[in-house]
């Protein structure tokens, strides 16, 4: 594989999609190899098949693995459902003014690490903004002078569980040696939102076939986090029943739905299904 190429398993609640790419020009990403595997997902924290899960991955992984060799490190997104967010404040204190380092700002993190983290591993942090002496708040301290620092810090809590479901998925690939879990929540709202939308606080909402999350995003990190077990699966359902509709039909409509389109008269979607149009 490529150097600059990265491998990452997306794991949602319906399907399970190992990819291969790379960054493209503009802020895209190039797409070199990808393949998805259904499965029966996950609800209220946990597997609906656990050994389903394994066999999902395996087959995900090891058909990436046939069409790009020599790869030794993937990335996994954790969903929301097995995330939890924790926000510190911490303060220190220096004799003097002083240029702010990248270690002063990495051992203020660590003061603000979560002491319990009972069934949960952090995986990663982020600073959603940092205070200094004067009350700026300011993204990257940096180059600075401050004759203090303040911090709000956001702590990404893996559920123990799922990172051993993992571990155990990946464990008949032994050219895979570094497996490195990190939050889907913060990945999301750090690609899909502008920093200046995030200098004030924004809502990210991930719907997904079983389970979906909200966050509130601020500066660099994750104000706020909920994970549900509804989803598109749900509403479909919903549709199915109040429409009296085949569940593929309203499957498709929701496919469909544009909610930046404006609304305007003579405006539908179709569908058709068995030779029947649906509208």
């Amino acid at each position: 594989m490529r150097k600059k190429s990265v491998a990452l398993l997306d794991i949602r609640s319906s399907e399970i999609t190992a990819v291969v790419g790379e960054r493209g020009v503009n802020d895209t990403f190039i797409i070199k190899s990808k393949y998805s595997c259904g499965y029966d997902g996950y609800a209220e924290g946990e597997f609906i098949d656990g050994d389903g899960f394994v066999c999902a991955v395996n087959s995900a992984v090891k058909s990436i693995l046939a069409s790009t060799g020599g790869i030794k490190r993937f990335y996994v997104g954790v969903p929301g459902e097995f995330l939890k967010v924790v926000n510190t404040d911490r303060v220190m204190s220096f004799q003097s003014a002083k240029k702010i380092s990248r270690g002063d700002c990495e051992f203020l993190a660590n003061m603000a690490a979560p002491a319990e983290t009972d069934g949960y591993k952090i995986i990663r942090h982020s600073c959603l903004y940092y205070v200094l002496s004067d009350k700026r708040r300011i993204i990257n301290p940096v180059g600075t002078v401050s004759d203090s620092l303040q911090g709000k810090f956001c702590f990404y809590l893996c559920k123990s569980s799922f990172a051993d479901a993992v571990l155990k998925a990946f464990k008949r690939f032994t050219g895979i040696v570094e497996i490195n879990l990190i939050p889907l929540i913060h990945a999301e709202a750090m690609y899909l939102i502008e920093p200046e939308q995030r200098d004030e606080y924004a809502v990210l909402f991930d719907l997904g076939y079983i389970s979906s999350s909200y966050s509130v995003v601020c500066g660099n990190g994750i104000a706020f986090s909920e994970s549900f077990s509804v989803g598109i699966g749900h509403i479909a359902v919903y549709l199915m029943n109040e429409l009296d509709i085949p569940f593929d039909v309203a499957t498709a409509f929701l496919s469909m739905v544009n909610l930046n389109a404006k609304d305007t008269s003579g405006n539908m979607v179709e569908c058709i299904y068995d030779g029947k149009r649906y509208k």
